[in-house]
């Protein structure tokens, strides 16, 4: 053994040697630029430390000069190919999670994508566990991290509502020969009948909020609570509620309440590690004959509010949070109004800012400012002759009525429900932005498009394949996680 170990001493030097005739000069290290406001990227996950370059060199001898000794001993395996690094746009994060459907039938269960944002490529598909179904999926701002949940059966609504939700951690690796990895978490499963409205985690993935309505199929006026849990423990860290949030007359919570399906992940945003920003409304509720509704509700109050961590545990969680944004329901009006969000950003929560700074965080949200068109319209989808329709990327600042700067502005010809522009997610800075945009031109509608929302442009990039059969579909993009 020791004449081995020798032989192997000896044989590992002469080829440290015959490699470093070789090297005459090293290269210099080159380092990323300093990034300036405008590019007010994410930093590299992965920084290389700021070595000397002799010590590269001489690093880089050592692997060669090992490799040349045991590679003829090394006995053949499978080697996963190295990954090309995913094609990026500034800013934007290189991966997403999202849900995608295992089949066409009503009842095939959901299963986690995880894919490049920038050319849509899948490069791991998950599974849920065996007689179960994902129902959701958030992530953190590593672009690495995410927690997904899951229920028995299918999302058929039918056959499966409110059922209980379990917890499970995924990390992704893209490159590696296992390029995911899910673990159950220890966060209580809901019992069921619970409606799960809302899930975020945290910016650096140890903390998990959910909002959800106990005995929501029996009791829909009962409490609503926003609860954050360790996702190392399964704790309860924190817990507030709202009595009567299922109700509009006496305050909606979140989106508002919804039978069955996936976990909205927009209806709850971090503000940095230190709040959550959450929607709530109020007005008078339809009609309804013979448990049909017959008339529309009409909402009289719409915020996007935010409560502090600090803030005083299982108490009223309207009474302790404040006012972020005031957004009004969009209405047609006979002359060009002004650009403002709607209801819809109630359930579509984009945040940007690290928190709670004199400034405050700012919301980002689909505004429109249509009117109606003097002219008349053309055919089913409210199409005129000359754009009408108006559609911007707008900014409120914290504490606002109004928005307080427009990021984008677009122009339709139709009013159809392909007309939209939905932020999905934005960088801390606020100035790069994913998200849909859906434009009607003469007399057709365009099916939405996903892209990145840069200084006023929008960038179409593919949308990732979510549908069943490896098909693009938009409607799942509400449940797309970066």
């Amino acid at each position: 053994m020791l004449d081995n170990e020798t032989g192997l001493t000896e044989e590992t030097a002469r080829a440290m040697r015959a490699v470093a005739s070789t090297v005459t000069d090293a290269p210099p290290l080159r380092l990323a630029p300093r990034p300036g406001y405008r590019a007010a990227r994410p930093a590299p996950r992965r920084r290389w430390q700021r070595w000397g370059v002799p010590l590269a060199a001489a690093l880089t001898i050592i692997a060669v000069a090992v490799a040349l000794v045991t590679a003829r001993d090394a006995s053949p395996r499978r080697v996963a190919p190295p990954a090309s690094p995913a094609l990026t746009v500034d800013g934007v994060p290189a991966y997403y999670a999202a849900l995608v459907t295992a089949g066409s039938a009503q009842t095939a269960p959901e299963q986690i994508a995880i894919g490049e944002t920038v050319t849509g490529k899948r490069i791991a598909t998950v599974a849920p566990p065996a007689g179960t179904t994902f129902t959701g999926v958030t992530g953190a701002a590593d672009d690495r991290t995410f927690v997904v949940d899951a229920q028995p059966g299918s999302l058929d609504a039918e056959s499966e509502p409110f059922a209980p939700r379990t917890w499970y951690l995924l990390r992704i690796s893209p490159g590696a020969a296992d390029p995911a990895q899910l673990t159950r978490l220890p966060i209580p499963a809901t019992a069921p009948g619970t409606d799960v409205a809302a899930v975020a985690l945290s910016p650096d993935g140890t903390e998990l909020a959910v909002g959800l309505q106990p005995n929501a199929l029996n009791d829909p006026g009962g409490p609503v609570y926003l609860r954050v849990y360790s996702v190392a423990s399964g704790a309860v860290l924190h817990s507030w509620s709202s009595v009567g949030g299922g109700v509009l007359a006496d305050g909606q919570l979140f989106g508002g309440p919804k039978y069955a399906g996936p976990d909205p992940n927009l209806a709850l945003a971090w503000i940095g590690q230190q709040g959550l920003a959450f929607g709530y409304r109020r007005g008078v509720p339809g009609k309804t004959i013979d448990g049909s509704q017959v008339s529309s509700p009409q909402v009289t109050l719409a915020q996007i509010r935010f409560i502090a961590l600090s803030a005083k545990d299982d108490g009223d969680l309207v009474a302790e949070s404040k006012m972020l944004a005031s957004v009004v329901p969009a209405q047609a009006r006979p002359t060009p109004a002004p650009l403002d969000c709607g209801v819809p950003a109630l359930g579509g929560i984009v945040i940007a800012g690290h928190g709670l700074t004199p400034a405050g965080p700012t919301l980002l949200c689909g505004a429109t400012g249509s009117y109606r068109y003097p002219g008349g319209t053309e055919g089913r989808l409210g199409c005129v002759s000359q754009p009408a329709f108006r559609l911007g990327l707008v900014e409120y600042e914290a504490g606002a009525k109004a928005p307080s700067r427009v990021l984008a502005q677009y122009a339709s010809r139709c009013r159809s429900p392909q007309v939209l522009l939905q932020p999905l997610w934005s960088n801390s800075a606020g100035t790069v932005q994913l998200g849909m945009l859906g434009l009607g031109t003469g007399g057709s509608s365009e099916e939405p498009r996903l892209g990145v929302f840069d200084e006023g442009a929008f960038r179409p990039i593919p949308l990732p394949t979510t549908g069943a059969a490896g098909t693009a579909d938009p409607e799942p993009l509400d449940y797309i996680a970066w």
